[in-house]
């Protein structure tokens, strides 16, 4: 089986996590408005602050330099010391700079206030922390579970006779190699028919999964009970896989006792 993480929270919890949300986004679009403006109204800004157009526009190349400047150095500070703290200092001096650039008087005053770090800053935080609101949810598999992934595990289809197999993904390549068997499933990615016909499979309720089965001439469902079936189980609780998990064995599908270890479960599909 599987376990949870200790942490299995999934990221910020509602409602906190669409303030945060709304937070970085009102920060980043406010850099990106205020980058924008200030190009569109450099000519009129440079014309009342008497600067010619060679010189004017040099605040838009400087302003250029200065974001890729700054690019690596805050992201080192932000492993270093927080993400977090990076952005709000961020937004603070962009809040302090905006001020600075109502009074400037002059085009170089007005370059140095459109301090471009608070702008890397701002926006180099904002992917970083939108990975923290929306953390996923990790699982990882105890070591003592069964991976039914090699050949032992399938060693005992070997006295079943030459069939086609609906089988999970990770168990092809292990039936392949030591059955005469033919699979639907395997992880190769010129095999997309195939694994999406297992998939719909095992999620599809009885009805379906008997016309399936009838369909592609399937003799044999095969299973790992003791990790693959989870997933499974959580998308469909009323699926093939879930059922099949729980025990309920629908009449087109015949449970064969053949491997000792029950690292695998075997049906034979009736005609």
């Amino acid at each position: 089986m599987s376990r949870a993480l200790a942490d299995t929270t999934d990221g910020l919890p509602l409602p906190q996590r669409y303030w945060a949300i709304l937070t970085i986004a009102l920060g980043v679009v406010m850099s990106v408005m205020d980058g924008a403006i200030a190009n569109v109204a450099l000519p009129t800004i440079a014309q009342d602050l008497h600067a010619s157009p060679a010189f004017s526009i040099w605040v838009v190349n400087g302003y250029q330099l200065a974001i890729t400047i700054s690019l690596l150095p805050l992201a080192s500070l932000g492993d270093i010391i927080g993400y977090r703290r990076v952005y709000l200092a961020g937004l603070l001096l962009f809040t302090l700079a905006s001020l600075l650039c109502a009074l400037s008087n002059t085009l170089v005053l007005l370059a140095l206030a459109l301090s471009p770090a608070s702008f890397a800053a701002l926006g180099l935080s904002a992917k970083p922390l939108i990975d923290l609101i929306f953390k996923p949810q990790m699982t990882i598999a105890e070591r003592s579970a069964s991976t039914c992934q090699t050949v032992s595990d399938v060693a005992s289809m070997t006295q079943l006779p030459k069939g086609r197999v609906m089988a999970p993904i990770d168990l092809g390549p292990a039936i392949l190699a030591d059955t005469d068997h033919v699979i639907f499933a395997a992880p190769y990615h010129r095999n997309n028919d195939g694994n999406v016909a297992m998939l719909r499979l095992m999620l599809a309720p009885v009805p379906t999964a008997r016309q399936i089965l009838s369909d592609r001439r399937v003799d044999y469902v095969v299973t790992c009970p003791g990790v693959a079936e989870q997933d499974f189980v959580k998308l469909a609780p009323d699926g093939l896989a879930a059922r099949l998990g729980r025990g309920e064995t629908p009449g087109f599908l015949e449970p064969l006792d053949i491997d000792p270890t029950h690292k695998i479960s075997v049906w034979r599909v009736r005609r």
